[in-house]
């Protein structure tokens, strides 16, 4: 037995890439800056806007040559991060881009 779903079909998924989806979005873009993170034992807090400046920062220093401090990644890398649930460890920023 063959059954449809009572629901239209699915809108075409764009092509882009996730992170353009989360964030560079034009419903995202006009969102206010608010709290993104709050540290439970330290209270300290983290921005939408610093998270994603974090994450840039942490992307350059992943795909940068490695003359000039950066990790030398390229397209075709695959990465893995295994970290503590922490506000640090969220957008880590290897100590060589620093």
């Amino acid at each position: 037995m063959h059954l449809r779903s009572p629901y239209p079909p699915l809108p075409a998924v764009p092509a882009t890439n996730y992170h353009n989806i989360l964030f560079r979005g034009s419903e995202q873009l006009s969102f206010p800056d608010y709290v993104i993170h709050i540290d439970a034992a330290t209270g300290q807090k983290r921005t939408r806007s610093e998270f994603i400046e974090r994450m840039y920062d942490g992307a350059t220093a992943l795909g940068a040559e490695k003359n000039v401090g950066g990790l030398g990644f390229t397209s075709s890398s695959m990465v893995g991060i295994m970290s503590d649930n922490c506000l640090v460890s969220v957008v880590r920023i290897p100590c060589s881009s620093r």
